[in-house]
C-alpha cells in the first residue's frame, strides 16, 4: 500500500514529536535491552497525551517517509501476558496505512545477509548490538498474506529467520522461511528466548556465533 505524500508527512511528523519524549520511554525501552542511542537511531518515542498515551511509539521509517507506527503499551509491570489479561493491549496500530515490514529500507542494499525476527524490538536490538541489517515481520498469518514480502528477499544471499524461544514461534520462523524459499534458513532460539532477551544476556558476540551456525 503506497500512502499519499501529506498521509507520510504527518506520520513523520509524529514520529518526530514522539521522539522529542523519548527520556519518557527509557524504562521500558532499558528491560529490552535498548539505550538511549539505540532509539535515537530507530526514532522511537513516547505518546504523551492522546489516543495513544502511555505508549512507546516505532515508527516505521523508509526513505519517503514514515509509512506507519505501532504503539507499544510501556507498562512494564504486565510483563509479556497475552492481551486478553492485559489492562493496557500490547499494540495498537495507526488505521488506514496498511500493513509492512518493519526497518525494510536495510532490503534496498541488497545485504548479503539479512536477519528477520517476528517482533519489532528484536529486529532493534540484532541490528543495534550485532550489526547485522535486520527486519521484522508482523504476525505469521500477516506474512503470508502479504505475499509481495517474500520478493522483497530477492537478490539477498542469505535469510536468517531467527524462532523465539516456543513452539508457536518456532512454527512461524519455518513458515516464513519456508515463504522467503531457498535463501532462506531457521535459527531456533533457546526456550523461553527471543533475539532481544538473547542478546541482553548472552550478549551480541554469541548471538553472532548462534546465528552463523
Amino acid at each position: 500500500m503506497i500512502l499519499p505524500l501529506e498521509r507520510r508527512r504527518a506520520l513523520t511528523a509524529k514520529s518526530q514529536a514522539y521522539a522529542g519524549n523519548a527520556d519518557q520511554a527509557m524504562p521500558y525501552l532499558a528491560s529490552r535491552g535498548l539505550t538511549k542511542e539505540v532509539a535515537a537511531m530507530f526514532s522511537l518515542g513516547y505518546v504523551s497525551e492522546g489516543e495513544y498515551a502511555g505508549r512507546v511509539s516505532i515508527p516505521y521509517v523508509t526513505p519517503g517517509g514514515v509509512v506507519a507506527i505501532k504503539y507499544r503499551c510501556a507498562d512494564i509491570s504486565h510483563g509479556e501476558h497475552k492481551d486478553k489479561d492485559l489492562k493496557c493491549p500490547k499494540y495498537l496500530s495507526e488505521s488506514g496505512v496498511g500493513i509492512h515490514l518493519f526497518n525494510a529500507q536495510v532490503l534496498i542494499r541488497c545485504a548479503d545477509t539479512i536477519v528477520v525476527t517476528e517482533g519489532e524490538m528484536d529486529a532493534i536490538c540484532v541490528q543495534a548490538y550485532t550489526g547485522l541489517p535486520a527486519v521484522a515481520y508482523p504476525g505469521v498469518d500477516t506474512f503470508h498474506k502479504q505475499r509481495y514480502f517474500r520478493l522483497c528477499f530477492e537478490g539477498v544471499g542469505e535469510v536468517i529467520v531467527v524462532a523465539d524461544g516456543d513452539e508457536p514461534g518456532r512454527m512461524a520462523a519455518h513458515k516464513v522461511a519456508e515463504s522467503i524459499g531457498m535463501n532462506a534458513r531457521v535459527v531456533d532460539l533457546p526456550n523461553g528466548e527471543d533475539s532481544s532477551s538473547f542478546i541482553a544476556s548472552q550478549g551480541a558476540g554469541r548471538f553472532l556465533e548462534r546465528v552463523a551456525s
